[in-house]
């Protein structure tokens, strides 16, 4: 705050301004403001404006403030309660999706709790490695950086109730990591690490059981994700948590999408996104959009489809976010199923910078499918059988299971029966139908089997 009669006195000076929010102000320019801060730190004053300057951001009730009142605090020397002030200041950076933000405030945080001699055992420091360790995993896609801080926190979690948390929160980061990198097996295993950690927080344990009902639908054992989906649901319902209630049923849309039950995912992702746009929580609504395309798609409303992934895009990169990888890739396989061969393939190659950067060989497998059908589009065979054998590849060493694979498969092998290719879509015929099987998608796996029958039996092994 200010004395009322020194602002007018400023303004008229031209050191100060207002500005359109009632009641605040700034100076006119950075150069007065360090002047005064020169002057003050000779008198000895500097700790009493900032403490000033902490009491009126904590009385302003103002949104997204922790980081200024956190710094605030660190240049008073409270350095306890900016450690909790930028903890919360990193988290707001992070949610609008400002990482390199976020990750500077982290440091900051670091510093003060270096100052305080906080020992690594302490809750301050695990929490604050499982942020930084989150933004390098989920918007950096820094996996190596990640798992070296969740590694961290199970070495120095202790055995109490908050250090079980911390425990749970790091196997949940590994369990996420694993899924990506195609370790079903493994990442299930930390998934049920974390539920014991997490026995006594039904918050939290809901998320575990959500993140392992995720990893069985990639594994194919799709009775078992649902049944861990929902008890993950009806946790965060007893709970109260709004927030993981929406991260849930956009996981359960996931399932919905693998099983065909098109309505109800779409229905749940329209809720979701509408609540993440309320918290202005841009990275979630732009994760609402994808998903929302990716139902769309399969519903074959294109036209949405590929409105939807442009959303997402632009949400994603005006963020800056690594994750964009993941909406270039849907937008060149809907390119792709359009004959937009070109754009298809500009698309496809960028996620696969990420793709391959990252290791992701599930991923990159379901790529080579969706050039495959480029391939096929263009009546390039050479080119398909390349695509089509490395897809073959990795999607048998990762064990990854996806409605798109078994879409792009399909599609691929339908191109090349109109273009007289019949073994060839024959073995893509196959993958779609071992895919289609995998996920319990029967009246898929009829049609697929149908096709088959209908090829010259001397083709069909």
């Amino acid at each position: 705050s200010i004395p009322p009669m020194l602002l007018p006195k400023l303004m008229n000076h031209h050191l100060a301004k207002g500005n359109r929010f009632k009641g605040q102000w700034s100076f006119t320019h950075t150069l007065v403001k360090e002047a005064l801060i020169a002057q003050a730190r000779t008198r000895g004053d500097l700790k009493k404006i900032h403490l000033a300057a902490s009491k009126a951001l904590f009385n302003s009730n103002s949104p997204q403030i922790s980081t200024r009142l956190g710094r605030h605090l660190m240049a008073a020397g409270e350095y306890e309660k900016a450690a909790k002030s930028l903890l919360a200041g990193a988290l707001e950076h992070q949610h609008l999706g400002m990482t390199n933000q976020a990750l500077a405030i982290l440091k900051d945080r670091e510093k003060c709790l270096s100052t305080l001699g906080v020992e690594e055992q302490d809750e301050r420091w695990l929490k604050g490695w499982i942020t930084r360790a989150n933004i390098h995993r989920s918007q950096k896609q820094q996996y190596f950086e990640a798992m070296a801080l969740f590694s961290k926190v199970l070495a120095n979690a202790p055995n109490s109730d908050g250090g079980n948390l911390c425990r749970a929160e790091a196997e949940i980061g590994i369990t996420r990591i694993s899924r990506l990198k195609g370790r079903y097996k493994e990442a299930r295993s930390h998934a049920q690490q974390a539920a014991l950690a997490a026995a006594k927080s039904p918050q939290v344990l809901a998320r575990v059981k959500s993140m392992e009902g995720l990893t069985c639908m990639e594994m194919g054992l799709m009775e078992d994700s649902r049944a861990l989906l929902t008890e993950a649901r009806n946790l965060a319902a007893k709970c109260g948590e709004d927030t993981t209630v929406n991260i849930v049923n956009m996981d359960l849309a996931h399932l919905y999408r693998a099983t065909g039950e098109i309505e109800p995912a779409r229905l749940v992702l329209i809720e979701a996104k509408k609540f993440f746009e309320g918290k202005n929580h841009g990275l979630m609504v732009g994760r609402c959009a994808n998903d929302l395309g990716e139902i769309a798609r399969l519903d074959n409303r294109l036209d949405d489809a590929e409105a939807y992934y442009r959303e997402a895009l632009a949400i994603n990169d005006s963020a800056g976010a690594e994750s964009a990888f993941v909406v270039h890739m849907n937008l060149g396989m809907i390119l792709a199923e359009r004959g937009h061969t070109t754009s298809a393939q500009e698309h496809v190659e960028m996620a696969n910078l990420e793709i391959v950067r990252l290791g992701l060989n599930g991923l990159h497998g379901c790529s080579y499918i969706i050039s495959a059908l480029i391939a096929a589009h263009r009546q390039d065979w050479n080119g398909w059988d390349h695509s089509f054998g490395k897809a073959k590849e990795l999607l048998d060493e990762s064990g990854f299971i996806d409605v798109d694979v078994a879409r792009g498969a399909q599609m691929a092998a339908q191109e090349a029966i109109h273009q007289g290719e019949t073994s060839r879509a024959v073995r893509a015929l196959k993958l779609a139908l071992f895919h289609w099987e995998q996920m319990e998608r029967e009246v898929e796996a009829a049609v697929v089997l149908d096709l088959l029958n209908e090829l010259s039996p001397e083709t069909i092994e």
